[in-house]
């Protein structure tokens, strides 16, 4: 299994823990808990492996670690931007729902699911993972 396959098999498990863990956000609450800690468990394992593959194993080449750009600079950027944005949602998510604070977190997820949802297939497409390498 490449790196970018494993990457986007993480993320996507991210993607439905957290669409399912969403849907039980009102009728289950530990399993609302236990489903979106274990999609951000699944987010953060894949990011590391992302983060270390191209800046350590293959010295910042994406195109070594199989991460093929299919969009212009400018997309790429926007995208990393959103995903930065979008992972610190979804620390702030994290510690609002630890915490208990109820209308904060409810008000953050407005906006971190879209974010997520976007930041996840901008990715597929501008990263390759749409089409094989």
């Amino acid at each position: 299994m490449s790196v970018r396959d494993m990457v986007n098999l993480g993320m996507s498990l991210s993607l439905i823990l957290f669409i399912i863990g969403y849907f039980f956000r009102k009728t289950n609450v530990s399993a609302h808990r236990v489903l979106m800690l274990s999609g951000i468990a699944a987010n953060l394992i894949s990011a590391v492996i992302l983060v270390v593959s191209v800046h350590l194993v293959y010295g910042g080449d994406m195109r070594a670690a199989g991460f093929i750009p299919q969009a212009p600079a400018w997309a790429i950027l926007v995208h990393r931007v959103v995903a930065v944005v979008a992972l610190l949602l979804m620390f702030a998510m994290l510690w609002t729902g630890l915490t208990r604070k109820r209308e904060l977190h409810y008000a953050l997820h407005r906006w971190f699911l879209p974010l997520y949802i976007a930041v996840y297939f901008s990715g597929l497409y501008i990263f390759g993972g749409l089409s094989p390498a």
